[in-house]
């Protein structure tokens, strides 16, 4: 055992406190594997934890962004920080055979190439080998009881030595080549299945997995989701990235509460092209992997250096994809995203809670008519016109719906628990049915067709709203919103601000953006009040001055000063 640095000292107090009393918590640092010998008793063997090694990952890819953008930073080599914490010298689970009553063993990035020894640990139930140089799961039937099986980032393509691990519950197998799962249909006790970036184009051989309460199927190339219509126990499905077109297989899925099936930028050609070795030895590859790790998680961070924001949207950035000049309004072509059409297999989903379809070619939504316990519901970037299917949607406090084709929100009035909504970059002009979601705190319906914003009134618990780039002409229906914090009315067609000048409370302190309008001059003096009790309002141009008796040198100083004039007041 050796003592770490000072910042490494013992857990706080609070962590402590809430050990179990069987626990000894050990402020040292283990970097040889005969140090673990003196545990006898130990249970719990982790080498990395998930969490810990992603935070590596991203820390280091963030450095080598940064220092590529000549920032000073000092670029961090994932792999040389791997190898600095971890147990190099781990490379056959022989070494660990002193350890025989453990139950959960992670072995990550380590040199461990196989099996050897795996029989030293009788009790076993929990075992991680992602990210080590095993390439085989022959000899992994050693572990008896084992629950538990993580296994991503290893480049297997054959399953078949699990085919008789019936005691597996959870199966975790991101990362690999698999194409086929024919060798674990008969695992009947799997209630977790994740296959994440693989090879797999249909589920078939997975309708024994009747008693599945969760799958992550996400990034594979699946066609056809028939293989999984007998899996009514599903109650998490992940779906993202792949080719299928409807939802039928799911019709039968009552137990369903939680549904995501998006589309990210990847092109197919990208997709499954490198599942093997992504980790391993440490000592001879750790450059290679560092490369790997750091292109999967370095950020763009060009937004944060260039003015210019070239960056596209993905499946998790519903921000408006729209430029605007002035007050006109230019809307960029949608980048052609999912092949998901049909939904109606929803229908029998009855308690869906949550709904991500973002990113689709969706145009239908009414079979959510029948998805009564739905609360938040994303479907963003699809081709939908209605909102007609959400009015059976009562518990909906959350709705996305941007970037599609939507004019007809009149369901929405059903919609009465609705605390957030987001409608920007639709054709929306009748917002009237909205005045009845009383429970909204956050509005957006930038981009639409919007005239008349009279609903807005009765809306009383709104603290955001924001309604730039649309036709309003109108803003007195705002008075009296006084908990509202963001007003964001830019690019509009309002002229006057008349009747507004006991609008809001006074000592009101938020933020009117009215930039882009009609308005100039002394046209804002209804509001004068509100500048000199703490609000900001933005975008009002000050009246031109009209001196044609100056001389030239205090013409000059005129435009001098009129060019240090701001358009926020505040």
């Amino acid at each position: 055992l050796r003592k770490p640095a000072a910042s490494a000292n013992a857990e706080s107090e609070e962590d402590i406190a809430d050990a179990p009393k069987d626990f000894i918590l050990v402020p040292f640092v283990i970097s040889e594997v005969e140090d673990l010998s003196v545990f006898r008793n130990l249970k719990i063997l982790s080498v990395f934890d998930a969490a810990t090694v992603y935070q590596m990952q991203t820390s280091s890819a963030i450095t080598s962004s940064y220092a590529s953008y000549g920032l000073g930073t000092t670029e961090v080599n994932f792999g040389s920080v791997i190898n600095a914490m971890a147990l190099n010298d781990l490379k056959d689970l022989s070494q660990l055979s002193n350890l025989s009553q453990l139950e959960v063993l992670s072995i990550e990035f380590t040199g461990i190439k196989d099996f050897d020894g795996l029989e030293s640990f009788p009790n076993l139930t929990n075992l991680d080998i992602g990210s080590t140089q095993i390439k085989k799961l022959d000899g992994i039937n050693k572990a008896s009881k084992l629950e538990s099986l993580m296994m991503s980032n290893l480049g297997i393509d054959n399953l078949s030595p699990l085919s008789q691990m019936i005691t597996l519950k959870s199966l975790y197998a991101d990362g690999n080549g698999l194409t086929d799962l024919e060798s674990i249909k008969d695992l009947k006790n799997l209630e977790t299945l994740s296959i994440s970036n693989n090879l797999l184009k249909n589920l078939n051989s997975m309708n024994g997995l009747t008693n599945l309460t969760l799958l992550n199927a996400v990034s594979n190339e699946i066609e056809d989701l028939s293989g999984i219509s007998e899996c009514t126990k599903l109650d998490t499905l992940y779906l993202s990235d792949n080719k299928f077109t409807n939802l039928d297989a799911l019709s039968n899925m009552s137990e369903l509460k939680n549904l995501t099936v998006t589309t990210s930028q990847v092109a197919d050609e990208d997709k499954g092209e490198d599942t093997s070795d992504t980790s391993g030895d440490v000592d001879s590859s750790s450059e290679s992997e560092s490369s790997e790790a750091e292109e999967s998680v370095i950020p763009d961070i060009s937004d944060e250096i260039s003015s210019e924001n070239n960056s596209e949207p993905d499946a998790s950035d519903t921000s408006d994809e729209t430029s605007s000049t002035g007050d006109e309004e230019e809307v960029e072509d949608k980048p052609e995203f999912g092949v998901l059409v049909d939904i109606k297999g929803l229908a029998g989903c009855t308690k869906l809670t949550t709904l991500d379809l973002t990113y689709n070619k969706i145009a239908d939504i009414s079979a959510l008519e029948k998805c009564t316990e739905l609360t938040d519901v994303k479907l963003n970037y699809n081709e939908i016109v209605s909102a007609k299917g959400l009015d059976g949607c009562t518990k909906l406090t959350t709705l996305e719906i941007t970037n599609n084709k939507l004019s007809d929100i009149s369901t929405l009035e059903k919609c009465t628990a609705l605390t957030t909504a987001n409608l920007n970059n639709n054709s929306i002009v009748d917002i009237s049915a909205l005045e009845k979601c009383t429970e909204l705190t956050s509005l957006e319906l930038n981009y639409n067709k919007i005239v008349d914003i009279t609903a807005i009134n009765k809306l009383i618990k709104l603290t955001t709203i924001n309604i730039s780039h649309n036709e309003v002409t109108d803003m007195t229906p705002v008075k009296g919103l006084n908990t509202l914090t963001k007003i964001d009315l830019s690019y509009n067609k309002i002229s006057s601000v008349e009747g507004m000048e006991d609008a809001f409370e006074e000592d009101y302190k938020g933020t009117i953006d009215l930039t882009g309008n009609l308005l100039k001059g002394n046209a804002w003096e209804p509001l004068w009040n509100r500048i000199y009790e703490g609000a900001i309002i933005t975008g009002i141009e000050p009246e031109p001055v009209d001196d044609t008796s100056d001389t030239s040198d205090d013409a000059s100083s005129d435009n001098s000063e009129e060019e240090t004039d701001e358009s926020t007041v505040s």
